[in-house]
């Protein structure tokens, strides 16, 4: 269960540090990284313009890319586009300030994480840990994490006996590389599909399949001395190529850490949502102690199984600055600006088309991508 903090009564922000240590950033980088790819114009100059304001935020110059060893005593605030895995940097990670995630190994910052491996035989990486699936129990889906197709095809035959399977890639995002098997034989050509040598490296995910689904983002974020946390939805829009994908989210949001969010009054199946990502995160920590996390996101989803009974868990987590950033900034600068506000609704919006954004919101992108087709991208504050 989560715990009962409530707000201060001053309405000031959580402080997440002793006021001698709370940091102070000379500014603010992404990160230098030449082994990954850049990514569609769209993200690049979405992010761009989020580094922009989170610097704008912290009251610190927007500087060019850095490396980790780069910013190593600087106090500058590393802002990278995923979660690091530490054993691809240098130890400059252990010192560095960074807003998302810093995790042991590429897998502990994926959806692989979220179930167990089918069975103590099963293949597994270096540094897996049994602690998380045990300790998450049913505050994620019925399902199980393999890394190897003969895993992978053990784990659906066992959820099949129950319903329909869903097959997810663990490094995909806005609702992509996912797939829907219903009998072994569609099992079979699916998994016929992967690659061993990156399904030992980045694993696969099974679980069972719900419909009628509504996902919600449970979320927590540390600015400097500041925090913020949130519940909220997430929307679907349709992309140029038909496929439903991540449209934006609507946010709620509230001073402080995840426990903060314990003190509103919610319908029950929020609350659920809301203890599952806590659990979740409690999990993460204990499992991978070495993890370090400053932006954190975690999407719950509730939906009916094949019993026609309504299930909530945990997807999968986000430690990286994601589709939510720009809300989650967009709030910060609101409680900052309204001292005695409790609360604040901020949104994201992600329209595969060219339109006009509402009157105050921040544009991060409004244009044709070369690559995803026309596409506009906004923050906004509701109330």
């Amino acid at each position: 269960m989560l715990g009962t903090t409530s707000v201060g009564t001053d309405r000031t922000f959580s402080r997440q540090y002793p006021d001698s240590f709370a940091p102070r950033y000379t500014g603010v980088a992404a990160l230098a990284d030449g082994d990954q790819p850049s990514g569609n114009e769209h993200d690049r100059v979405g992010r761009e313009r989020l580094l922009a304001k989170i610097a704008d935020y912290l009251g610190v110059a927007p500087l060019t890319a850095k490396t980790p060893g780069a910013v190593q005593g600087e106090s500058i605030l590393l802002v990278p586009g995923d979660t690091l895995d530490r054993s691809q940097h240098d130890a400059a990670l252990d010192t560095t300030p960074v807003l998302g995630g810093i995790v042991p190994a590429v897998f502990v910052g994926t959806k692989a994480i979220t179930h167990p491996l089918v069975d103590a035989a099963a293949d597994r990486p270096t540094l897996w840990s049994d602690m998380m699936a045990d300790m998450i129990g049913d505050a994620a889906l019925s399902g199980y994490t393999a890394f190897s197709r003969d895993d992978a095809a053990r784990a659906g035959r066992l959820l099949l006996a129950n319903g329909s399977v869903r097959i997810k890639d663990v490094c995909g995002k806005a609702g992509l590389g996912q797939s829907v098997v219903h009998d072994e034989t569609m099992l079979d050509a699916a998994l016929a599909l992967e690659d061993p040598e990156t399904l030992a490296h980045h694993g696969i995910v099974l679980e069972a399949n719900l419909t009628d689904v509504v996902t919600y983002s449970v979320g927590s974020v540390q600015l400097g001395d500041d925090s913020i946390s949130y519940w909220g939805s997430q929307n679907l829009t349709t992309d140029h190529h038909g496929r439903e994908v991540y449209g934006g989210s609507d946010l709620c949001v509230v001073r402080g850490d995840l426990d903060a969010l314990a003190a509103l009054d919610l319908p029950p199946s929020l609350v659920r949502a809301i203890e599952c990502a806590a659990m979740f995160d409690h999990a993460a920590h204990c499992a991978y102690p070495t993890v370090k996390l400053t932006r954190r996101n975690y999407d719950v989803i509730e939906g009916t199984d094949h019993m026609g009974t309504r299930r909530i868990g945990v997807l999968e987590q986000s430690w990286r600055v994601g589709g939510a950033s720009g809300a989650e900034i967009a709030a910060f600068e609101a409680l900052r600006a309204e001292p005695h506000t409790h609360s604040v609704r901020c949104s994201t919006v992600e329209v595969y088309d060219l339109i006009t954004p509402p009157t105050g919101a921040i544009v991060y992108y409004h244009g044709t991508d070369p690559v995803v087709g026309a596409m506009t991208k906004y923050a906004v504050r509701l109330a």
